[in-house]
Parts: C-alpha cells; structure tokens; sequence
C-alpha cells in the first residue's frame, strides 16, 4: 500500500513538472515568434551597441544623470577627473552598495587596449552603505589617473551601487 502511494505521488509530481516545463516554454515562443522577434533583435542591437561619444544614461528610469568631466587643475602629468551623479528627478534616489567601492574604471586606449581597471589587485571592505540623493542633490567622486605617455585614451567610470547598471560615463582625451 505505501509503495502506491508513493507511486501515485511521484506521477503527480512528475505530471506537475512536465506541465509547468510546456507551459513555461510555449510562453517563450509565443513571445519571440513574429513580430516580437523583430523587436527582440532591435532591442539586443540597442542594449550591445556603444557609442563612447554618447551618454548611455539619458532617459534613464531612475532620474540619475551622470557625467566625467576633467578637474580644473588637471595636468597631462597629472590627470584628474570628477564623476558625477545628480538626482534630476522628483523624488529621493537611494545608493545602495554593498562594499566600501563607490566606483571603478577602465582606462584604455587603442594601441595599448587595457591599461588598467581601478579595483584589479584591490580589497573593499564588506559593508553595506546608502548614499540618499534628494531631487537636485550630486555626489562626485574625484579620481587621479596613472601617469600616462602621449597618446589618445578611453576613460569609462562605472557607479558601483547594487542594481544600477547603466550607471556609467566615458570620457575621451588626449595626452600631448
């Protein structure tokens, strides 16, 4: 009698997962097959393309702007830049991050490729902080670059909060 039973609940279970297993996949055909795979692939296009010369972040849902401008007293030798995030929306807008990084970079240019990423080699501290931005209030991050040779370089500053990821800025320049 309890070898049925558990027959009878294995088939159950069984017929419960395969029902969910079609269910779950017709509605991912339904929404990839005809026009919606168009869109799909307009979509994928949009998300993957990048235009360092473009902001990424203009219309952003959450009403933060980001920019990267070069500090006022920044050198060739010594190469300073200012990432900037303002609320520009109507309500507050909370940071949330879950180590002590606020920010990483990548600095690159076209001969080199990568030439250095800020957080490779480095420990954060693990814990939690919230930065709370009300409507027009900035937080800025100054960051000083290695020295670098003549040459033309790509600069990307990444926001480091949890569960913004279009929170970047790319800035191109020269060093002469």
């Amino acid at each position: 009698m309890k070898r049925r039973g558990l027959l009878v609940l294995s088939l159950v279970m069984i017929t419960i997962l395969l029902t969910w297993l079609a269910v779950n996949n017709g509605q991912q055909k339904t929404e990839i097959n005809g026009e919606g795979e168009e869109k799909l692939k307009e979509e994928i296009v949009k998300v993957h393309k990048f235009d360092p010369n473009q902001s990424q972040t203009k219309g952003s849902k959450n009403d933060l702007v980001f920019s990267l401008v070069e500090a006022k007293d920044s050198t060739n030798a010594n190469k300073k830049v200012t990432y900037t995030v303002k609320n520009e929306g109507t309500r507050n807008q909370k940071l949330s991050f879950t180590t002590s990084q606020r920010y990483d970079y990548e600095l690159s240019s076209k001969e080199k490729g990568l030439i250095e990423r800020f957080s490779d080699g480095k420990n954060f501290l693990q814990v939690l902080g919230d930065v709370t931005l009300a409507p027009g209030e900035e937080v800025s991050y100054d960051i000083k670059l290695p020295a670098l040779e003549k040459g033309n370089y790509i600069l990307t500053v990444y926001l480091a909060a949890s569960g913004i990821n279009y929170a970047h800025e790319t800035l191109l320049f020269t060093i002469e």
